[in-house]
């Protein structure tokens, strides 16, 4: 429905559809929380901010991928999130000014 409102011009705020597209990926409210739905929010997260050097996107793969190396899906709870949480890059999603050369 999105994108064919966007095609149709309806909705043109590129931000607006980006934080759409962002809700519209996260898993359900009534599915309980598990590791996998954890590191799909980060990488959706990578995609809504494009303003980040490429050494922080990175560092933040590099972290998804070994939280999920193990390829088992794990329920989430509150104290797995804070390790996890706590384990993050530093600043992995604070965007950085332009760089320029």
């Amino acid at each position: 429905m999105l994108r064919a409102l966007e095609l149709l011009g309806v909705v043109k705020n590129a931000e607006a559809i980006k934080a759409l597209d962002f809700a519209a990926a996260q898993s359900s409210a009534v599915l309980p929380a598990t590791l996998s739905s954890f590191a799909l929010t980060l990488k959706n997260l990578i995609k809504l901010n494009p303003d980040h050097k490429r050494s922080d996107y990175a560092k933040l793969e590099g972290y998804i991928h070994h939280i999920t190396s193990s390829g088992t899906d794990l329920p989430l709870t509150y104290t797995a999130l804070l390790e996890l949480v706590d384990a993050l890059p530093k600043d992995p999603l604070t965007p950085h000014p332009p760089e320029h050369h």
